[in-house]
């Protein structure tokens, strides 16, 4: 189970994934249990973790 997602991410693209995810948890209520909607989060991750380096490269900018 994810935490929360606002859209307050800056990454449209992330936002997206997000998205598509809640969206595929919602009409699939059951099956979710079951993985159907596991091939959203390999991607959702990737982009989340893809904006957290680039955070933390410009943290260490400064």
């Amino acid at each position: 189970i994810h935490p929360d997602f606002s859209p307050h991410l800056p990454v449209e693209e992330c936002n997206a994934f997000i998205n598509l995810l809640k969206e595929c948890h919602k009409n699939h209520s059951i099956l979710k249990f079951f993985g159907h909607c596991n091939d959203l989060n390999p991607e959702m991750r990737k982009c989340l973790k893809n904006e957290c380096m680039e955070k933390r490269t410009k943290s260490r900018e400064h």
